[in-house]
């Protein structure tokens, strides 16, 4: 110690072999702290007595810290301390001749220290643990720690959240504002997530029920309106301040335009395409010249549903007539969601006919469209259109077939008047202008019905293809001259304009970094440039000499 003792006062005597004592200087005293040592004493009995342990006495700090009963015994096991706000540590030193235990048996360092938010309580437990007779005896107290708190009733955080979106709150937050509104998606489950602030308690049922800090409720729309009020109960955390908030959440219209299903009262419906496909087939016997079509939607209560004439709500269903001279029968099933806004369409291959005499692609893939294939590929649609990238040289093509039942044959495919096999890819090489013309024939199984698609292909000129620019391009030096503009004017009739440009002037060879780009320099300069307008034709080359 660097300062001198001034007075020294024992709070025990060495008795037990150790003792606690309060050193007081001249040079250290703030706000009446004790500066606590510990030590052995030097002496042949400083050995702990036998039977069970016990504490002698308790110290607390903050000096603001009370215990109750304010008076501690040994044989007391249970006390409550009543800590004020602004401790927000309490430091607990407990005088023992036995081992010191935590809760979870480990020795006990001292002091022992506790942290504590606004309003929290906390229990600790401390074991005094002796041996006897070889037997190890321990006494166990419990401290139920407890920090004033604050009288304010505010939430922290509002939080809501539905399906993976976060709604927005309408005011937005502000923990002095109590009624807030916000939208969620519809059928989704809602959380609302509340946390109050400053140590308070939070609860979506009453204040009464209210838990310290954060809250989470979880819930979904079941009003006919579409809407839900969830109230949310704050109380402070010297439990004496009360605020109410509330949330009402609107469900907004669903947007859900799916199908549940297809029925019909003969025959079996079934998907074409993978599970993602919006077409069906179905089979009907032969010989069968009508057909009732119902149709469901995934949103029976939202969403309505058109089956040729008729339409309703979440339900439709029509009476198709079938055709003697037509291999199928195509049926347009439209559902609109319930927001009137998202709108899907489903095609129902009605078969009367043996699969043997039914003639159809159930894919086409075509690669490298810069906008997809147009229109989308469909059983009914017949006639393609794909506008090509830049770098592509050629239309590449994968027809695949209708899946054909076991023992009825297969579905025959050409390609340019050549056999093909279906699901395998086709290239055709563009012409010099950057166009392609496919055509595709499919013959049913037994021979007698065919059908023919055709795709369209716009790409680039042969000039044209490739990256952009392929080279770095000198930047030139701006030059004034005399001379006068040479108008040129272009012969392209797509343009139907003329333009001018300043001449370079004539040097015995071309700046430096440029060369010509088709053209012989004879003294003067001579400059070849192709420019490609994006809102013109493409392959249009316009040509300046100075």
């Amino acid at each position: 110690l660097l300062a001198t003792p001034r007075d020294i006062r024992p709070l025990s005597g060495c008795g037990f072999g150790r003792a606690t004592m309060a050193l007081k200087t001249s040079r250290v005293c703030v706000a009446e702290t004790a500066l606590l040592i510990w030590w052995t004493c030097l002496s042949s009995s400083a050995e702990a007595p036998s039977g069970p342990g016990v504490i002698r006495s308790v110290l607390l700090k903050p000096p603001g810290c009370k215990l109750d009963p304010p008076d501690f015994f040994p044989d007391g096991q249970f006390y409550v301390v009543e800590c004020p706000q602004a401790a927000s540590m309490m430091s607990l030193i407990l005088e023992s001749s036995y081992d010191l235990e935590g809760s979870d048996g480990k020795a006990l360092t001292q002091p022992f220290q506790v942290h504590l938010s606004e309003g929290e309580a906390r229990l600790v437990t401390v074991s005094a643990c002796g041996r006897e007779n070889g037997e190890r005896l321990c006494t166990t107290y419990e401290f139920d720690v407890h920090r004033g708190g604050s009288s304010q009733a505010a939430l922290a955080e509002l939080l809501i959240s539905s399906g993976s979106l976060d709604a927005d709150l309408l005011p937005p937050f502000d923990p002095a504002v109590t009624d807030y509104e916000a939208r969620v998606p519809n059928a989704a489950e809602t959380t609302v997530v509340a946390e109050a602030s400053r140590g308070g308690f939070v609860s979506f049922d009453a204040f009464s029920s209210a838990e310290r800090g954060r809250a989470e409720s979880y819930l979904t729309m079941i009003s006919q309106d579409g809407s839900r009020t969830v109230a949310i109960y704050v109380v402070s955390a010297d439990r004496r301040g009360q605020t109410r908030y509330q949330v009402i959440l609107h469900q907004m219209p669903s947007t859900d335009a799916g199908l549940g299903a297809i029925r019909s009262n003969v025959g079996r419906v079934s998907k074409l395409g993978d599970e993602g496909s919006d077409e069906y087939m179905l089979t009907v016997p032969p010989g069968s010249r009508e057909v009732a079509i119902s149709a469901t939607a995934r949103d029976k209560d939202g969403a309505t549903v058109k089956v040729r004439d008729t339409s309703g709500l979440g339900y439709a269903s029509s009476v198709i007539s079938l055709q003697d001279d037509a291999p199928y029968e195509l049926l347009h099933i439209n559902v609109n969601a319930a927001d009137r806004a998202t709108t899907a369409e489903y095609i129902l291959v009605v078969i009367r006919q043996s699969m043997a005499s039914i003639a159809m692609l159930s894919a086409l893939v075509v690669k490298g469209c810069v906008k997809g294939l147009q229109p989308a590929f469909r059983v009914s649609v017949n006639s393609y259109h794909c506008v090509l990238d830049q770098q592509a040289d050629d239309l590449e093509v994968k027809p695949t077939t209708m899946w054909m039942p076991a023992g009825q044959g297969h579905m025959s495919l050409s390609v340019q008047g050549k056999d093909w096999q279906s699901g395998v890819s086709w290239k055709e090489r563009l012409d010099d202008l950057g166009n392609a013309r496919l055509t595709l024939q499919v013959s049913s199984a037994d021979g007698n019905s065919h059908a023919v698609y055709t795709v369209m292909a716009d790409g680039y000129p042969s000039e044209m293809r490739g990256p952009l620019f392929s080279t770095p391009y000198p930047t030139l030096r701006p030059t004034t001259t005399g001379q006068p503009a040479i108008p040129l004017t272009s012969t392209a009739p797509t343009f139907g304009a003329s333009t001018s440009i300043s001449p370079i002037p004539s040097t015995p060879s071309p700046a430096p970094g440029l060369r010509p780009a088709g053209g012989t320099d004879v003294g003067g300069t001579v400059v070849s440039t192709t420019i490609w307008f994006p809102s013109f034709q493409p392959g249009v080359t316009l040509t300046f000499y100075t």
